[in-house]
């Protein structure tokens, strides 16, 4: 996140992409693949999001951990590098930015109704272009995506 962080969009894009190759953008990819092998292998191999309760952390260190590793993966998935589609997303977007019942900052807020924005955007882009289509097809394409 830090890399990500520090960077102005444009060299964000080169770095997740690795297009063109730098040690900025070599650093990332190992660093997500280490990421990513880790949370599968110690906490879940399917889920995108890990839930403190269901893992049993009890400790306000270990679940500022897991946000941390939460909010990681909210931002890669952002970028393009970690695939975790709009549904996924917005079942993780509350307790990654409010957890524990915390509160919703307002910048956190748009960040959110951006995100739901996106998905209705495409669901209707999706049903314009296929009216002809039934809407059982139609359905079942925007679950495709939404998942």
């Amino acid at each position: 996140m830090k890399i990500l962080s520090s960077h102005p969009h444009s060299s964000i894009l080169q770095i997740v992409t690795g297009n063109p190759s730098s040690a900025f953008s070599q650093n990332y990819s190992a660093l997500l693949h280490l990421f990513d092998a880790t949370k599968k292998q110690l906490y879940s191999h399917d889920q995108a999001f890990l839930d403190p309760d269901i893992l049993g952390f009890t400790e306000l260190q270990e679940r500022k951990v897991i946000r941390k590793a939460n909010l990681a993966t909210f931002i890669t998935s952002v970028f393009g590098s970690v695939d975790v589609g709009f549904f996924h997303l917005n079942e993780g977007f509350l307790n990654t930015f409010a957890p524990d019942g915390g509160r919703l900052l307002k910048d956190v807020a748009k960040l959110f109704l951006d995100l739901k924005t996106q998905v209705t955007y495409l669901v209707s882009i999706l049903t314009r272009n296929v009216r002809h289509m039934s809407l059982q097809w139609v359905n079942r394409l925007a679950i495709k995506i939404l998942f």
